[in-house]
């Protein structure tokens, strides 16, 4: 009987509203956060602070918003965190004071033209010549690498081939990745 009259009872305070609700977003700045994982194939984890008492989602995306790297184990950030209905997410991230471990960024090389660029291994997913531009798969499983004819003609490569395994410098944009300077490894 009395567990009865107490689910009436907590029925009616949803029914009227008086359950707590985050109905406005709000935003706290300049937070230090620790990754707690991060799945680079899906481009996305969570990262933790001794501020806030929950994960907090990080999405692939809000990190090459700002052309930082990705992250891996022991990563150390400063980001924007927003709490909505959902939980709390980063909303931008600062600076990245470590990376952390990221085999999946093989090394940074300098590119004279470029200056300090990242580069991986990967093959080529499609060229189409007459688009003019095309995409390779990488081998770090993160998004795929855009490249332009542009950069095919400022590294002396004719043509693209799929299934081609290339050696790959690029730089994040807005969109994601973009190739700067390319070269054949093997063909397919």
């Amino acid at each position: 009987m009395v567990f009865s009259l107490f689910f009436i009872l907590l029925r009616l305070f949803k029914l009227q509203g008086t359950s707590p609700r985050i109905d406005e977003k709000e935003t706290i700045e300049s937070v230090k956060c620790g990754l707690k994982w991060f799945n680079t194939s899906k481009g996305f984890g969570f990262v933790v602070s001794n501020t806030i008492d929950s994960d907090i989602f990080i999405h692939a995306s809000t990190l090459q918003r700002n052309n930082h790297p990705l992250v891996g184990n022991g990563a150390e950030l400063t980001c924007d965190i927003e709490r909505s209905q959902n939980g709390y997410f980063v909303k931008n991230v600062r600076h990245v004071h470590d990376c952390g471990d990221t085999p999946f960024i093989q090394k940074e090389e300098k590119d004279s033209s470029e200056g300090l660029t990242l580069t991986t291994t990967g093959v080529v997913k499609r060229y189409m010549a007459e688009k003019e531009y095309g995409f390779i798969v990488p081998e770090d499983g993160v998004k795929d690498i855009f490249v332009h004819r542009s950069c095919l003609e400022e590294s002396g490569v004719e043509e693209l081939l799929t299934g081609q395994r290339v050696k790959v410098f690029y730089k994040t944009v807005a969109k994601g990745r973009e190739a700067t300077k390319i070269s054949i490894i093997s063909n397919p």
